[in-house]
Parts: structure tokens; sequence; C-alpha cells
């Protein structure tokens, strides 16, 4: 029992050692700071080059459309992460040290993964947080921005941004760590934007708009679904909120993701 438990405490120790070089290593790469400077600079930027807009720039249902744009570009950047932690050692030829060491494959690979997911989380808040204070400039034309509602950042953020980075960069991750390739990334990412399409379009026709929105996996139908009925004055103000068939959505991609890095580890 003493021997397991020590063994058990080593593994853990072990895994958050490379998990904490992960970190340390992204931390200390110019492009972690150029990528920041990206998902902050072009959401703060798009807001100012907006000239026309039926509703506020800073309604919920704005931040939302604009958190979306910033994700598809933000995966880029989630496949340069995720490619270079689960294939790096691969290219430097240097990975047969660590496989060979008393680290576990499983350790090393989940250290690297969630030391991956921590530093894209961090820079994805860059988006949010430069669609807000583009909001709050003085020298915006008065008219452009509405009252400031900090809670539709942060539902973008938790239901949107962080849950799809976390579905993405689990296929990207997977599909570079399995070729060792780190363009491999792209493929995770297309195969994941197939299935969806393809699930998208085998339940278009159907009468359940339930499973529709359910098989996207990046939210964007549960969102169509949860606001296609709004009032323009709704539209205006009203919250996201938390609606189930979206929570609904994210659970269950959520689950994909375990279960594909759980089949890699």
């Amino acid at each position: 029992m003493l021997v397991a438990t020590w063994r058990q405490l080593d593994a853990d120790v072990s895994l958050r050692e490379v998990y904490q070089f992960e970190v340390w290593y992204r931390l200390h790469q110019r492009s972690t700071w150029v990528y920041a400077l990206v998902l902050f600079g072009i959401p703060f930027l798009m807001m100012h080059a907006i000239d026309g807009s039926s509703l506020p720039l800073n309604a919920p249902v704005m931040v939302t459309n604009g958190a979306t744009i910033m994700g598809a570009i933000a995966m880029l950047i989630t496949a340069g992460i995720f490619g270079d932690a689960a294939a790096r050692d691969e290219q430097a030829r240097i990975h047969s040290l660590f496989y060979t060491s008393p680290l576990k494959e499983s350790h090393y690979l989940t250290g690297r993964f969630c030391g991956a997911l921590t530093m894209n989380a961090i820079l994805l808040l860059g988006v949010p947080l430069g669609l807000l204070l583009a909001s709050v400039m003085p020298y915006m034309s008065a008219g452009k921005f509405g009252p400031v509602q900090l809670m539709a950042y942060v539902q973008v953020y938790v239901l949107l941004l962080l849950p799809n980075l976390i579905i993405i960069g689990a296929c990207m991750f997977a599909a570079a760590a399995l070729t060792r390739q780190p363009l491999a990334t792209y493929l995770g990412g297309l195969v994941l934007y197939a299935v969806g399409t393809i699930a998208g379009d085998l339940t278009d026709g159907l009468s359940n708009l339930l499973l529709s929105a359910l098989v996207d996996p990046f939210g964007g139908r549960a969102i169509a679904l949860v606001t296609q009925l709004w009032t323009p004055a709704e539209s205006s103000a009203r919250l996201l909120g938390w609606p189930g068939v979206l929570v609904l959505n994210r659970v269950l991609w959520f689950v994909v993701a375990v279960v594909v890095v759980a089949v890699l580890l």
C-alpha cells in the first residue's frame, strides 16, 4: 500500500514538472507574446473599424458575434501551440530521452497538453478584454456603444471561447501526438470541422432543432436557436444567459474532448 502510494505521488510530481516546464517554455517564447497581441489587438481594432450597426457594438449578441469571428482566427494560434507541445521533442529528435526515462508517456503527454491548454486559455482572455476595452474608450463616437454589461464578456468566454478551445485543442493535440508532426494539428481541426458540417447537413431537414443544435461542435447552432426569436430590443440588451440547449451542447462536446484525450493517453 505504501509502495503504491509513493509511486502515485512520484507520478504526480513528474506530471506537474512537465506541466510547469511547458508553461515556463511557452512564457519565454516570443511567439506567445505575438499571439497575445493578436488576440487582444484584432478585436480592439475591429470595434474601431465597424462604422455602422443596427445594434450597439457591445450588445451581448454583437459581443458573441465578435468572439465567434476571433474564435476562427484563434484556431490558427491553437494549432501552433498544441502542435508545438505535442511534437516539439520529435522534431528536435530528443523524444527518445523522455520515452526511455522513468516518466510515463501518458504523464508526459498529459503535462504537455495541460500546459498548452493553460497558456492558450490565458491568451484567449485577450478577446473579451479587447472587445471590452474598445467599448469604454472616451474618444468613441456617441451612440456606437450601449451600457457595458460585464457578464456578456464573461459568458462569451465561458460558454464559447473556452469550451471550443478544449474541444479543438484535444483534436489537434491528438492528431499531432499520433503522427508526431506539428502540422497535423490542422488535420485534427479539419476533421472536427468536417464532422460538425456533415452532422449539421444531416440534421438540417429535421424538425428536431435541439438535435441540430447539439451536433454542432462549436456551439453556433445552439446560440442561433436561443436567439432566433429575440426582438431588436432584446438583441440590444438581453444577455445570452445560460440556456439549457447551449449548456448541454458544451457538456456533450466536452465529454467528446475528454474521450479523445483519454484514448490518446
